[in-house]
C-alpha cells in the first residue's frame, strides 16, 4: 500500500519558461542514449530548455541505471510510474517477483552487490510526485501523471494527492493515477476539468494519441518495434528515435572513425 511520507510532495508546481521551451517524453524505460540522441536531434539546450519525464523511468532497457544521473539534472522533472514503485517495493523487501518479471531483472545484482546504490534508488524513488502541474507562458496550464487522471476535475485529483489522510483512499489514487487505462480502454473523449492538457504515457501507443484533453506519448521506447516520442508541450511539435535508427546511427559513425583513421 503507498503511504504519504512526511515533506514529500505528491503534486509539483512549476511556473512558466520564459527562456526556452518545456519538452516532455513518457516511459524512457532505461533507453538514456536514446533519450539524449533524441534531445540532440531536437536541439535541446539545457541553458534554457527544461524535460519533463511522465514516469517509468527504468526496466526493460539497457541502462536503468542511468536513471539516479537523469533525475539529478536541474533541467530534468519527472514524475513515478508504476515501474519506479515497483522499484521502490524491490528494494525495500530485497526483491519482489513483480519487478523481476517486468524487466527489473536489472536491479537484482545492484541490490545484492551494491547496496548503498541500492539504498539511493529507493531514497530518491520515494521521493518522486505523482503528479506535475506546469504553468505555460501563454496562460495555459498543462498536468502531467503517468497513467491517467482518475478524477473528472484536475483539481479534485491534486486536491486527494495532497490532503487525503485516509490511506486506503490515497492507495487507490496513486495506484489509480499510475496504473489505470480506463479512459483509452473505453475511447472515453470527455475532457478532465480545470486543466487545459494531461500528458501521460503508460499504455504503448502506435503513435501520440489524445482523448479529450489527455495526450498519450508512450509510444513503445524500449521495443524495437517502438520509438522513443519527445513533444514540445505548448505546441506538440514531434521527434522520434527508434533503438534500430539509434543502432544504424552508430555504425555510421563508427565507419566514419574508421575511415579517417586510415
Amino acid at each position: 500500500m503507498f503511504t504519504r511520507i512526511p515533506g514529500v510532495p505528491l503534486v509539483r508546481r512549476l511556473p512558466a519558461n520564459t527562456h526556452g521551451r518545456d519538452m516532455i517524453v513518457a516511459d524512457v524505460h532505461g533507453c538514456y542514449t536514446l533519450l539524449q540522441r533524441l534531445l540532440d536531434k531536437a536541439l535541446f539546450d539545457p541553458l534554457t530548455d527544461r524535460l519533463f519525464i511522465a514516469g517509468d523511468l527504468v526496466d526493460r532497457g539497457p541502462e536503468s541505471i542511468k536513471a539516479l544521473e537523469w533525475i539529478a539534472k536541474p533541467w530534468v522533472h519527472v514524475i513515478a510510474g508504476n515501474h519506479d514503485h515497483m522499484l521502490v517495493v524491490a528494494a525495500e523487501n530485497g526483491g519482489d517477483d513483480d519487478h523481476k518479471d517486468n524487466g527489473g531483472e536489472w536491479f537484482i545484482p545492484v541490490m545484492r552487490d551494491k547496496p548503498d546504490l541500492a539504498a539511493e534508488f529507493l531514497q530518491v524513488f520515494t521521493g518522486l510526485p505523482i503528479a506535475i502541474e506546469v504553468d505555460c507562458w501563454d496562460g495555459r496550464r498543462f498536468g502531467i501523471v503517468h497513467a491517467e487522471c482518475p478524477h473528472l476535475d484536475w483539481n479534485d485529483f491534486t486536491h486527494a494527492l495532497e490532503h487525503e489522510n485516509n490511506p486506503k483512499d490515497l492507495d487507490r489514487v496513486v495506484q489509480a493515477a499510475t496504473w489505470m487505462r480506463s479512459r483509452i480502454s473505453l475511447n472515453d473523449l470527455t475532457p478532465v476539468a480545470c486543466i487545459d492538457t494531461i500528458f501521460v504515457g503508460h499504455t504503448p501507443v502506435r503513435g501520440s494519441q489524445q482523448l479529450g484533453n489527455t495526450l498519450y506519448i508512450d509510444t513503445r521506447a524500449s521495443s524495437d518495434k517502438g520509438y522513443l516520442t519527445l513533444m514540445q508541450m505548448d505546441n506538440r511539435q514531434e521527434w522520434t528515435l527508434s533503438r534500430p535508427e539509434l543502432r544504424a546511427m552508430r555504425l555510421l559513425e563508427q565507419d566514419s572513425v574508421s575511415s579517417l583513421s586510415l
